[in-house]
């Protein structure tokens, strides 16, 4: 007999006797063999099944919750920084409208012509002739 004879006989007499002890514990309703350390057994697989639980639960309550408020920042970043670029580039216009907009006035108010201005030039046309003068003076001292 090789080495896979013997194990397969001590497996199959183990499984017989395993089978057995299942059948009488179930007849009975309570533990038949090794009840303390079976016992310790199922407390450990428990405390381990509940800190798994409670792993899993913080895992979703706080990771999940965090990594999606992670998210939520970054959106509301990239946002803040296309409102501040637009806002931006609209400011850039405004301050070129603005200078554009002083420039046409500066050169509006050297091509204009003040008031002084045109009452200096209408006196320029509208001035009489020494000759005129010389009559109205001659007149105005003859009429008074």
């Amino acid at each position: 007999m090789n080495a896979a004879h013997l194990i397969l006989i001590a497996s199959t007499v183990f499984f017989v006797i395993y089978a057995r002890v299942c059948v009488v514990e179930t007849n009975r309703g309570k533990r038949v063999f090794a009840t303390y350390v079976r016992r310790a057994i199922d407390n450990g697989i428990d405390s381990m099944l509940a800190a798994i639980r409670r792993k899993c639960v913080y895992i979703v309550r706080y990771i999940i919750t965090l990594s999606w408020y992670y998210s939520l920042h970054t959106f509301l970043r990239l946002t803040l920084q296309f409102i501040a670029g637009v806002y931006t580039m609209i400011e850039a216009v405004l301050h070129r409208n603005r200078d554009k907009a002083r420039q046409i006035r500066r050169e509006r108010r050297a091509a204009e012509r003040s008031h002084l201005t045109v009452l200096a030039e209408h006196k320029v046309d509208t001035e009489l002739t020494p000759h005129q003068k010389a009559k109205r003076k001659a007149k105005a001292l003859a009429g008074k």
